[in-house]
């Protein structure tokens, strides 16, 4: 099982970035969080929860 979401972050220009964040929801494992310049889109997100699905 994981849980994912977006947060934007500020960039030190002054601009900002969308970020993709999947987490596992497993004691002790990482999770991913993932940032694309060019906008995060759902084949971005779809590559981003491949290994939290796996585990």
């Amino acid at each position: 099982m994981h849980n994912h979401y977006f947060i934007t972050l500020s960039i030190a220009d002054g601009t900002e970035m969308d970020t993709y964040i999947d987490l596992l929801i497993k004691k002790g494992y990482p999770g991913i969080i993932f940032q694309e310049a060019l906008g995060v889109n759902r084949h971005i997100c779809n590559i981003v929860e491949r290994p939290c699905k796996v585990g």
